[in-house]
């Protein structure tokens, strides 16, 4: 079973920040660390602070739920940096956008890649980040085994 690799891991803390303080998203969602959806279990109102660890912890289980799911539903991704794209496209889209995407490509990666720039929607919107984050995704997953290149985090912030 594949896990995140450090690619992956800087694509979603670039991508989502660390907040330690619970706020709304961009959906009204109550949001809080690196990215993390609060739960009715985590115990945790608006406004409520959470130490650097808990927020560490809060990543690290909901990286879990996406390495699971893109272990599940691709199981034979050719290199590391294909599997972190879709870690950060699950982490951020969920599990049910990543079955629909592999789906709709036929589970062929060359497809799979050409596909993340259809998930781009917030409501009727099309946010300059969604599709920033959807293009690093795809530069990611087509990448050769390795190391990204210094400043790659930044390589598409001209989309208008």
């Amino acid at each position: 079973m594949r896990k995140t690799g450090r690619n992956g891991i800087d694509l979603i803390r670039a991508r989502e920040g660390t907040v330690l303080s619970v706020y709304l998203d961009s959906r009204g969602l109550p949001t809080v660390g690196t990215g993390h959806l609060v739960r009715y279990a985590d115990g945790l109102k608006l406004g409520d602070h959470i130490t650097e660890d808990r927020a560490e912890k809060f990543l690290e289980n909901d990286l879990g739920i996406a390495e699971a799911a893109v272990n599940r539903y691709c199981p034979d991704l050719p290199t590391q940096n294909a599997f972190d794209a879709l870690v950060d496209f699950t982490f951020n889209e969920g599990t049910g956008n990543l079955r629909q995407l592999v789906q709709n490509a036929d589970g062929v990666p060359t497809v799979i890649a050409e596909h993340f720039s259809h998930y781009t929607r917030s409501g009727t919107d099309h946010p300059r980040g969604l599709r920033i984050r959807r293009a690093l995704e795809r530069d990611l997953f087509l990448a050769p085994e390795g190391p990204m290149p210094d400043g790659w985090l930044s390589a598409h912030n001209e989309i208008a």
